[in-house]
């Protein structure tokens, strides 16, 4: 029972994030203001690819072929959902081929516990980590039963997507090898992982030389890179929320009461936490929490492969873990309510400023409006560098009559060429906009 909980839970996640997520618009938060713009504008490459040429994996899952799509059936609303739905489905993906790839009946556990402690903590935040994360345990389920060449091959790929998806897949495919010297056939499992970590990693390198960032948005690289290391940036009121109810349920069942009654006495008082005292957000930071990704999957990995190899073989999944997950997801699932709750009062203060008649000029121009303008109340969802982009993307039919613009913005994702050149070109997305989107980008970088 322990068990089926589990894999319940991931696949209630697997359901829910496309779903919550393109229904809330999830896709345009942060970040994803920007991605969801280029895949509309049909730029995506150029805009912000380009820059993190050694992600093209998470580019070609998501953004190509729905700019393929937009571009085909000239339908640029049409592209961005399906951007949505492709990025949102990567767990489900990723879980649906580690389920058809263990032979251990063991691995696939360990995926699902991954995916259902990790990936709500960054869900909404565009994160090439859940790409790459989709792809991780299948990787370590293909070459830990090495089998015939075409397993070998999946494993490749698997071990590809988690590598040119983001930076933190390449430590990662390195944990696999530790994690694969305790498989039954090492030698195979070791001498084929390691050649196609090699042939992955050449790709990697091909991908940055062939197409390095420019100056400006390599020290940006080089900054973010360093943050996501920085494991200060955890401290926050998730985890001092997670903390406090797994608290809870510690302490009752020390004091010898059942899963269930501890389950209830932690529900009880983060309810009333939520319900009474509570006015904390889990959303920007939101981003910070890559870094959890980053370190606690290559410990799951390590407990994985020691499970799958017969060391842990006397601790099953007891009640007792199958109720802190549940506890877990139960704070998960709030704290998404309350997120989305946030984020869709936030955009309809958007669509609203973008479609109204306040100008700010000294912005660039008569038709731009000042993000300032919003109530401090949604700074937690804020994103100043992309308000452009989701200025336009909440807006009927993507054509806004002010272009939002924050005063206080410093950073802007691609220069006055590129702009310059999409507005020039033939696209589906309407050409007022791309213009002022030109005259934004231009008059500031």
């Amino acid at each position: 029972m322990p068990y089926r909980i589990v894999i319940a839970l991931a696949v209630t996640w697997c359901v829910a994030f496309p779903l919550i997520g393109w229904w809330a618009e999830l896709h345009l938060f942060a970040d994803g203001g920007l991605f969801s713009y280029a895949v509309a504008a049909d730029d995506a490459w150029a805009f912000h690819w380009r820059q993190i040429s050694g992600r093209v994996a998470a580019f070609l899952w998501a953004s190509w072929p729905a700019s393929v799509w937009g571009r085909l059936s000239g339908d640029p609303a049409g592209a961005v959902t399906l951007y949505a739905l492709l990025h949102f489905s990567a767990p489900a993906l990723g879980f649906a081929a580690v389920w058809r790839a263990d032979r251990t009946g063991v691995i696939r556990l360990w995926a699902a516990l991954s995916l259902v402690l990790l990936c709500p903590v960054t869900f909404g935040f565009p994160t090439e980590l859940w790409t790459a994360h989709a792809a991780v345990w299948p990787m370590l389920a293909l070459f830990w039963t090495p089998g015939s060449r075409a397993r070998w091959a999946a494993g490749t790929l698997a071990l590809g997507i988690a590598v040119l998806s983001h930076e933190g897949g390449i430590v990662w495919a390195f944990v696999l090898c530790g994690a694969l010297a305790l498989s039954p056939d090492r030698a195979r499992a070791l001498s084929r992982a390691a050649l196609s970590f090699g042939l992955m990693l050449a790709v990697w390198i091909a991908c940055r030389v062939t197409f390095p960032p420019d100056p400006a948005e390599a020290e940006v690289l080089r900054l973010n890179a360093w943050n996501l290391l920085r494991v200060s940036r955890l401290w926050s009121p998730l985890m001092l929320t997670l903390a406090a109810g797994l608290g809870v349920y510690g302490a009752a069942l020390a004091l010898r009461r059942g899963p269930v009654v501890a389950f209830a006495a932690a529900a009880s008082g983060l309810t009333l936490w939520w319900t009474l005292l509570d006015s904390t957000l889990h959303a920007g930071n939101r981003y910070d929490f890559r870094t959890l990704l980053l370190g606690a999957v290559p410990v799951l990995m390590l407990l994985a492969a020691a499970r799958a190899a017969g060391l842990a073989r006397k601790v099953p999944l007891s009640s007792a873990a199958a109720g802190a997950v549940l506890l877990v997801t139960l704070i998960h699932g709030v704290e998404t309510a309350k997120f989305v709750r946030v984020w869709r009062d936030y955009t309809a203060t958007i669509r609203a400023l973008a479609a109204g008649d306040h100008a700010d000029p000294l912005l660039g121009d008569d038709r731009f409006v000042s993000a300032a303008r919003v109530p401090a109340r949604f700074a937690a969802v804020s994103w100043p560098a992309t308000v452009p982009f989701l200025s336009v993307m909440v807006s009927e039919g993507y054509a806004p009559r002010r272009l939002a613009a924050h005063p206080d913005n410093g950073y802007l994702w691609f220069d006055c060429d590129a702009a310059a050149a999409n507005a020039a070109a033939p696209r589906a997305l309407p050409g007022r906009t791309r213009e002022m989107v030109r005259i934004y980008t231009c008059g500031h970088r």
